[in-house]
Order: C-alpha cells, then structure tokens, then sequence
C-alpha cells in the first residue's frame, strides 16, 4: 500500500513593493482623487512618497490634472457676524467648522460677507468703507480701503454685492489654489429708492487702483420688494470674463451683466412669460456646456435654461433639462423652496426649505441634506461655497476630532 500523498501547504503571496520608478508613481499619485486626506495618507507610507507629493512641480500637475478643487463647505451668512463654516465632506476628509474661524472680532458688526470665491473670501465694511480678503486656508487677510461712492449728481452709494476672483494667468494654474495670487475685486453699489441705477467699480491687487465706476439704469421702486426677493437679488455667478446677478424690479425682473475686460454693464432680459409666474424662484449659473445658465424653480420642479448666440447675431434663452425636487416635498412642510446658494465650479445648488438646507447636484441630480435649520431662523440665510484644494498645498498642520489635516506643504 503506498503511502498517503502530502497536500502542499499554499503560501500567501509576497507582499508587491511601491514601484521603483519614480515618474511610474508620480502617475500613480497623480490620480489619486481631490479629497483634502488623499495626499496626506500618500505621504505617511515612506519619505520617498513624502517627497514626491510635497514637490510643488508635482502638485500642479495634480491641480492642473483634476482641473477643479472639492466643494469643501459653505460660509453662513446668519446675521450675526459670525460666517459660520459649514463642512460637506464625509469622515475623513471633512474639515471642522473651527479651523475655519472668521477673521472677524466679535465685537466689529460692520462687516458684511459678500462672496466666496476660488477659495477666497470677500468682507465689506461699512465704517470705515474698506473690503477684507481672506484666505481660509492660510490665514492671510488683505485690508483695503474703498474710495467714497457717489453717482454723476453726487448722490451717495452704499454697496450691496460684488465678487472678488482670481486673475493669475500663469500656465496650469487652477482656481482653488489662488493663494498671494493676484486678483480683482468687484463692488456693486446703488441709491436707495426711486429711479434706480447699479454702479460698478473694481479694484486691481496688481496695480493697487480702482477703476471709475459704470452705471447702468432701470425702473423700479425698491420699497416694494420683499425681503425674500433682496436676498434672491444677492446671488451671483461668474462666467469667464463676465459676472452676472439678478435683480427684481417691480414690474420685470432682469439680469445685470458686468463684464471685467470692456469695463461695462449691460442689462439681459429673461425668458419670455418668465416674469408672468410670481410663484417661481430664479438663481444664475455657468450653463453645462459653457455660456451663461438659469435655473427657474416652480413648487418641485427645476427647469434649466442656457443663454445661445442665434443667427442674427443676437442671443436668445433655450429651455434644457427638468430636474425634479419631489424629494424635498416632505422636508419642505408646505413652505415654499428658496435657493440661498450656487457652487459655480462644482455645479451644486443649495434650496432652502422649513426644515433644513439641501444640496442639489444639477449634473447627477443628487440630493443631499446639509444641515438643519435653526430654531430662531425668519428668513433663508445665504451660503457660499468654499472650494479649494485643501491639503494638496499650503496649509496647517493638525488634527482635530478626525479631521482631515492639511499637512502637506509646498517644498
């Protein structure tokens, strides 16, 4: 009888080394996603790995790859000077509210938050007249002093929007990584009542100089706008050398377009009927494809518009796709919607309903709750997206309760 056959024991495979090849895994890394841990978790495996990812050559051909920084939250305008941050990101790469502290002192209630834009914030104080740009991520504020606003007959303006973006033209670079960039703040003021005008002004960091304000007019009486319709009037997006808001005159509403390189304003007419509906709510966009974008929100249901060249020579509204909101219908509790913020760059709108705020992606159609309301809340507040590449970069190290820690620093 022959004896029994051993069974060969199997052996677990060897472990596979990082490649050796040092551009092999810069293409690696390089695809790695935008989330601020990403990088850092690359860096923790080996010095060699630390050393790839902080070389700042490196990290713009990640920024320049990805093309667009994550939505990392949203600043509150809440009423109380505080411009609370509100996180968006999961566990962990989520970033605290308290590493994003204002710059404000609590006992200064003159500022007002304005816009927040390739990762940068923008503050107007009213007394003394100056703005604040400051940068989330690394802490550094710019103060400058505005020049006293009056119209043509030496009427007095008060500011009420504007923008601030960045114009670093340097091959490769990517908005959301603007830090000590150049960049130019636009300021939007107007008398109050009466035969209404916008002005528009902008400053230069790069020449440290305003440019004589431009005006544009229109009929309203703005004592009977709501308070609804104000906020609404505060929203406003950027598409390439333009930026555009809505306004909402008595008998039509319209949109404002200022554009950076003529040093203009110009008024754009809606869609036609659009004014007819009273119970629709507008917000402006950059269009899927380019160009500038609409979005009419009626009860539950999103109609998306885009503004085209048309054969004369001219431009004209073409309707596009319908999202539905049905989802909202139960958190809305019989209150009407309201869109109190856009993210330009990551095509997210945030709607305001009675019990709390919700993303909205217009490209996947997905909805996602944000945060709740507060009890003491009356009118939607108004948030603004903070989109940057946190930790692929200049940061701060740290870590808190889970943080994400942006510790990767530019060699």
């Amino acid at each position: 009888m022959s004896a029994p056959r051993r069974r060969r024991g199997r052996t677990s495979p060897a472990a596979v080394p990082p490649p050796d090849d040092d551009d092999l895994l810069r293409e690696i890394l390089l695809r790695l996603p935008t989330q601020p841990s990403s990088l850092l978790r690359a860096s923790l495996v080996c010095k060699r790995w630390l050393g790839l990812v902080k070389d700042p050559r490196f990290l713009r051909r990640f920024r320049a790859h990805h093309g667009k920084p994550p939505l990392l939250g949203f600043f509150i305008d809440d009423y109380e000077d505080n411009y609370p941050f509100v996180p968006t990101l999961k566990p962990p790469d989520r970033i605290s509210a308290e590493r994003f502290t204002s710059p404000i002192e609590q006992s200064d209630h003159n500022f007002d938050l304005l816009d927040c834009r390739h990762g940068l914030v923008l503050l107007v104080n009213r007394e003394p007249l100056q703005f604040l740009i400051w940068d989330p991520v690394t802490g550094e504020q710019c103060l400058v002093s505005i020049p006293p606003l009056h119209s043509n007959n030496g009427e007095k303006l008060s500011v009420d929007k504007g923008t601030v973006r960045c114009v670093n033209r340097d091959q490769g670079h990517v908005h959301g990584h603007c830090h000590s960039g150049p960049f130019q703040v636009a300021l939007v003021a107007g008398p109050v009542g009466g035969y209404y005008r916008e002005f528009a002004c902008v400053y230069s960091s790069a020449t440290g100089t305003w440019s004589h304000p431009v005006s544009t007019e229109f009929l309203s009486q703005l004592t009977s706008i709501s308070e609804h319709m104000i906020r609404q009037q505060s929203l406003m997006t950027l598409v390439g050398d333009s930026l555009y808001w809505l306004v909402h005159p008595i008998y039509s509403r319209c949109i404002i377009e200022y554009d950076f390189v003529r040093h203009s304003l110009a008024v754009i007419k809606l869609p036609p009927d659009v004014n007819a509906h009273s119970d629709c709510i507008f917000t402006l966009m950059p269009a899927e494809d380019g160009g500038l974008g609409l979005i009419i929100v009626s009860k539950f249901c999103v109609q998306l518009w885009k503004r085209e060249a048309d054969c004369d020579g001219g431009a004209i509204w073409i309707p596009g796709r319908i999202i539905k909101l049905g989802k909202l219908r139960s958190a809305a509790r019989r209150q009407p919607l309201s869109i109190v913020g856009f993210a330009d760059d990551n095509n997210v709108m945030l709607v305001w309903t009675a019990s709390g705020v919700f993303m909205v992606d217009i490209q996947s159609t997905k909805i996602e709750k944000l945060c709740n309301n507060s009890d003491q809340q009356v009118f939607p507040d108004r948030f603004y997206p903070l989109a940057s590449f946190y930790g692929a970069g200049k940061g701060t190290a740290g870590t808190n309760d889970g943080d994400a820690c942006c510790a990767i620093q530019e060699g």
